[in-house]
């Protein structure tokens, strides 16, 4: 079954939301506040967070960023902040999904399962490995933890998007992969701002270069899309 947890202030929504999804069969928790989120994902396992950015405490956003340290998680940003400054700064804080309000509550739950479902799918597949010569300069990828390592060996706790995105990049070797074979992946819909996919790596490099004091060696290929210039591992 499907664990979600809702950070919801409006009460009556937060109610409907949550009935509503244990009606299709999904275990549902709502919370008001975001420190609330956070205390329950700290003691439960959660699969999704469905997330409003105007919480009363701390911003939907500092949450979406503290839950990535806490454990894997698929994070939907539910929201009725549409700009597109605030889309980015939804992908930005390591939103998988961005969805603004008022939204059907059916068109919500299938992103949920879809997310869910591309998240299991992705922890489940086989592991790839690019052969290395000298492990000194390589960078690893560890899909169960969903966490890259450097070449020093400190660790970057990634989200969903962030690893599907490096694992796509890595199983090409040094080849660019084009935005659209990217987004498939990535499970963006073939109209997404492709400004989202771009919110993504620059947060990415920032994550890495001040977790790491290394440039992550991520190449933007005009007219392409992205090449991984290193040499990396997946296992």
């Amino acid at each position: 079954m499907i664990r979600v947890v809702i950070a919801e202030d409006e009460a009556e929504l937060r109610e409907e939301i949550v009935e509503y999804l244990c009606a299709q069969g999904i275990s549902a928790t709502g919370k008001e506040r975001g420190a609330e989120v956070l205390e329950f994902a700290a003691q439960e396992k959660c699969d999704v967070a469905v997330l409003d950015i105007g919480l009363p405490d701390i911003s939907g956003l500092e949450v979406a960023y503290e839950l990535r340290k806490m454990q894997p998680i698929g994070l939907i940003m539910l929201t009725a902040r549409g700009m597109v400054s605030d889309r980015v700064a939804g992908y930005d804080a390591g939103a998988d999904l961005y969805m603004v309000k008022p939204t059907d509550l059916r068109e919500l739950v299938a992103a949920i399962r879809s997310l869910a479902r591309r998240l299991e799918t992705e922890q489940a597949a086989p592991s790839t490995t690019t052969p290395v010569e000298d492990l000194d300069d390589s960078w690893r990828l560890d899909k169960s933890e969903w966490t890259l390592f450097s070449p020093g060996q400190e660790p970057v706790r990634l989200t969903a998007t962030e690893y599907m995105f490096l694992a796509k990049l890595a199983n090409s070797s040094v080849m660019p992969v084009s935005r659209s074979d990217i987004s498939v992946v990535m499970g963006y819909p073939k109209t997404y701002d492709p400004r989202a996919l771009d919110a993504v790596v620059r947060r990415l490099r920032r994550k890495v270069e001040e977790m790491t004091k290394r440039s992550l060696p991520v190449k933007a290929v005009h007219g392409v899309g992205y090449a991984f210039t290193g040499v990396i591992s997946c296992d």
